[in-house]
């Protein structure tokens, strides 16, 4: 009897706990839909209206709900047309509710809350940003340590056209340790958190009238994020109608992008940074769609004198790695499979925006040139910025450009390595030519192939760049088809050419570009080792009659500077050979073992004083005797006055024969033991000096054959000729020669040699 009325006394007690809970229940439930709205009236003081469906809450779980949650702006905003909120959300859920603090202090202590599918549109004015008030009633109630958003969908729209601006699609996050007591340190948020992940399945953002950018995937931690298939494209409108457009159309395609161990915030309140240890992305491709050129002059504006801050935070970034990345530029410039890593970013307003090394690796690197339009003239703008960077690498690049129909290549380089040290720009370095200034350089690559146009096509190995020197090797132009059809292209009578060099180098060298933006190159030393040229020369195709300027003439007219104090060339070997069509074969003069000294070779652009350009040449002419010749000239002298003397020892007559039977039909026998002139004049007249020491000089002419000989000619010939000096070197003053002016500086120096040999042997 005992127990059971024992039991009666728990059933007793339950039942009264259970009608407690009950009424409290009931009482909470009531509370809650008669004095929440009148809490929620209390402590909103924002310009909006808030309305819910459905409120309970219940005591065991200590769990609020609210559901069909309505955001709606008061009257006001809507007719001052001023940016707006709306929106609704399909539940909230705020579980761990202090509900007697709720009833009441009128305040929200919680420990979760939970958004489910919030939907909310802002239209957005093209005055003013979004109504804000630094320390509302509703937040500063506010207590809850877990915040969590799930499958939100978000857009801004403009308030006068109606079209997007941005859109968040399904947008879930999750705070923790939230307390609203205080601001997080540097940053605008007026609550505090120990961590948070945010997630979207796709951005949109309009980023102006032409372009808009969109995101796939979208994960962000307290440290990282991770974005997925990021685009800019063009809007369909302005790619519809992209020929009256008269700016670029980017292209972006970023399959994803990492970024890691990522921090940002205020210092001082107002100064924003942004640091980032590391981004990496892959397969990146970037491009800009071609674009209409404005040639009327009305539409010709001037830019603004200055551009903005390259970066107007102070910005740290540890590393950025690109890998696969492609670059397409109006199809003028393009890039496939460019590995890039940055490294040190640094990046302070009002100081310098500092770079430890750019690297640039496996670059595929093409330039089409594009037809030349006309574009406007605009005044150039001012950069703010000063940017340095340590140090810029490209390495396992080749390069090409293209001819402008993208069939042929112009230029191809192989295996592109370069390293440039120190590079600064500054708003002074800026306007000039080139626009930075630098510090060692470094260059280097393999097979270099040029197609110079019509006729040649230039190759060369191992290009070398240290600082101011340069080198290349097996340096070979060769004409792009036979004598024969090269000739047929010829209006007038013009030199072919066959050229290969073993080594090229230069010494001490510069360039850049003069006060006046006009380039100049100096160099101490140009040297050529093992050149062998061969320039042939068919007069089939009639003579150019065009006035032949002397050498010094030529340098002087070179519109840009241009210094050389010295050029060698080492043991080399140069041919000349001509023909006509009453030739046989060509006729043949060759110069072995050539070696060459010319100093002071320069242009006479800006320039009011110019050293003596002083050429020394010796060789084994015809590959027989021993060759010199001193030749002189003053590049500002407009008389072109000039001074040309060498000597020819021990010279056999029959070497002459691979020019002169072939050729002119003759040849001769006998020995020149010693040949001197010393020619003096300018660019109408010339005189000098010429002699002769030789024996037993025969001339023989032969037929149109060039085998069968002639024999009374020949006879007469040698009745004429004076065939001996008797053992001395007879020397006369020649006649006065005029120089032809249609015809070379060689042709009118072959004259001064003809007058001196006619004057000798006749």
């Amino acid at each position: 009897m005992r127990v059971i009325k024992k039991s009666y006394k728990y059933l007793l007690i339950v039942a009264i706990l259970f009608v407690l809970y009950a009424v409290g229940q009931n009482y909470v439930n009531h509370f809650i839909h008669t004095e929440l709205p009148k809490i929620i009236t209390e402590k909103n003081n924002t310009p909006y209206n808030l309305k819910y469906g459905k409120v309970e809450y219940s005591l065991a779980l200590r769990k609020l709900t609210i559901k069909d949650i309505e955001l709606t702006p008061h009257q006001i905003l809507k007719d001052k047309q001023a940016t707006r909120i709306e929106g609704n959300i399909s539940s909230i859920f705020i579980q761990g509710v202090e509900i007697w603090t709720l009833l009441k202090q009128h305040n929200l202590i919680a420990n979760r809350i939970e958004l489910d599918r919030p939907y909310i549109t802002v239209w957005k004015s093209e005055s003013d940003s979004i109504q804000e008030n630094q320390s509302t009633k509703l937040t500063a109630g506010i207590d809850i340590s877990k915040i969590k958003v799930n499958h939100a969908d978000v857009v801004i729209k403009s308030l006068k056209g109606g079209h997007i601006i941005n859109q968040i699609y399904n947008f879930s996050s999750k705070v923790e340790g939230v307390h609203f007591g205080q601001e997080t340190k540097d940053k605008p948020i007026p609550f505090t958190y120990t961590s948070y992940s945010m997630s979207s399945d796709s951005v949109y953002n309009r980023l102006n009238d032409r372009h808009s950018l969109t995101i796939g995937k979208v994960n962000i931690t307290t440290t990282d994020i991770q974005a997925d298939s990021i685009r800019i494209k063009p809007l369909q409108k302005s790619h519809e109608h992209i020929d009256a457009i008269n700016e670029n159309i980017l292209l972006l395609k970023i399959p994803t992008l990492h970024l890691s161990k990522v921090d940002w915030g205020y210092k001082n309140m107002d100064e924003f940074y942004v640091t980032i240890d590391e981004i990496n992305t892959k397969s990146a491709k970037f491009g800009l769609l071609n674009k209409k050129q404005k040639t009327d002059k009305k539409e010709q504006t001037e830019l603004e004198t200055a551009l903005p801050k390259l970066v107007p935070f102070d910005l740290s970034i540890n590393k950025i790695a690109i890998e696969d990345f492609a670059f397409n530029s109006l199809d003028a410039w393009k890039s496939e499979h460019t590995n890039i890593k940055i490294k040190s970013i640094v990046n302070k307003v009002n100081d310098t925006l500092h770079i430890g090394s750019i690297a640039v690796d496996n670059a595929e690197v093409t330039h089409i040139p594009q037809r030349k339009l006309i574009t406007p003239k605009a005044k150039g703008k001012k950069i703010l910025d000063i940017v340095k960077i340590d140090s810029l690498t490209v390495s396992n690049t080749n390069f090409v450009i293209k001819e402008n129909n993208n069939k042929q290549n112009k230029l191809s380089v192989d295996s592109v390595s370069a390293v440039i040290k120190d590079i600064y720009i500054t708003p002074l370095t800026a306007v000039n030519k080139l626009p930075f200034a630098y510090g060692e350089t470094q260059f280097k690559t393999r097979k270099v192939n040029f197609d110079s146009g019509k006729y040649y096509q230039i190759e060369m190995d191992n290009i070398a760049i240290s600082n101011h020197t340069m080198s290349f090797n097996n340096f070979v132009m060769n004409p792009k088809m036979s004598r024969k059809q090269m000739v047929k292209t010829f209006k007038y009578a013009d030199d072919i050419f066959r050229l290969k060099a073993k080594e090229i180098s230069l010494t001490d060298y510069e360039w850049g570009f003069d006060e006046k933006g006009v380039v100049f190159f100096n160099t101490k030393l140009l040297q050529l080792d093992q050149l062998n040229a061969n320039i042939y020369r068919d007069k089939i195709p009639p003579h150019n009659m065009s006035n032949k300027s002397m050498f010094s003439k030529k340098l002087r007219d070179i519109n840009f500077g241009l210094r050389i104090d010295e050029v060698r060339i080492r043991k080399s070997h140069l041919v000349y050979e001509e023909s006509d069509a009453k030739a046989v074969a060509p006729g043949k003069i060759t110069l072995g073992n050539f070696t060459a000294n010319i100093k002071n070779l320069a242009s006479g652009y800006n320039k009011k004083k110019l050293p003596l350009t002083t050429i020394s040449v010796d060789a084994n002419f015809m590959n027989a005797a021993p060759l010199h010749v001193d030749w002189s000239f003053n590049i500002l002298n407009r008389a072109d006055k000039f001074n040309i003397k060498g000597t020819v020892k021990n010279f056999p007559a029959t070497a002459m024969q691979p020019f002169l039977q072939p050729y002119v039909k003759a040849s001769t026998d006998g020995k020149l033991e010693l040949v001197q002139f010393n020619f003096s004049g300018d660019a109408k007249v010339a005189t000098g000096t010429f002699g002769m020491k030789y024996q037993n000089l025969r001339v023989t002419i032969y037929r149109k054959d060039g085998k069968a000989k002639k024999k009374v000619l020949s006879a007469l010939g040698n009745l004429i000729i004076r065939d001996n000096s008797k053992g001395e070197l007879k020397t006369v003053n020649i006649k006065k020669v005029q120089k032809v002016e249609e015809k070379s500086f060689f042709n009118y120096l072959w004259l001064c040699i003809l007058q001196g040999l006619k004057q000798t042997i006749l």
